[in-house]
């Protein structure tokens, strides 16, 4: 929010609006320090794998990040603070990666995970891609209850990278075999 509300306030020219999430700050959120860049990398020594997303999805995916380097799997986080445009950079920094996984609490076909993978696309990026979003309407439900079902809920983005990172890694031993 006080990244969002700053640049609103001095950095836009004319009219702009700020998204928060309803109950204020999020849960687990507490030690998080914002930089006021369009994007922060927390990288995780050996990791392959690499997380993206932006807004309240952060928090569940920073808590996923956490048990799965808890049960060996160090993955890095890329929270994207401007998504429109999508810095270039950004891109560069994830093709470095085995795996990415973006994760984003809007519509697959036109969002920001879509944009995200074909820059990727034309980078040359040999690596597994998936973008986690919203496919269909959404019922009306609780909002944990709404993630739950999208897959943006922690325990559903922890067991998705997990799963992932499993038959990826059948896939790459079988290829070294061959």
């Amino acid at each position: 929010m006080r990244i969002n509300l700053r640049r609103a306030i001095y950095d836009v020219p004319g009219i702009s609006a700020v998204r928060y999430p309803r109950g204020g700050e999020l849960e687990g959120l507490e030690d998080y320090e914002p930089d006021y860049k369009p994007y922060t990398l927390f990288k995780e020594k050996g990791a392959r794998v690499l997380l993206v997303t932006y807004g309240r999805i952060f928090a569940n995916v920073r808590r996923a990040a956490a048990g799965l380097l808890k049960v060996g799997i160090p993955v890095s986080v890329l929270k994207l603070t401007k998504i429109k445009p999508i810095e270039e950079e950004c891109a560069a920094i994830a093709a470095d990666y085995q795996n990415v996984l973006f994760f984003e609490e809007g519509i697959r076909s036109g969002g920001a995970g879509e944009a995200f993978g074909i820059m990727l696309m034309n980078r040359g990026f040999t690596g597994f891609y998936d973008n986690t979003a919203i496919d269909d309407f959404v019922p009306i439900c609780t909002p944990q209850s709404g993630l739950r079902q999208a897959g943006l809920d922690a325990e559903s983005i922890f067991d998705h990278v997990s799963g992932v990172c499993q038959k990826t890694e059948r896939i790459n031993s079988w290829a070294r075999t061959v």
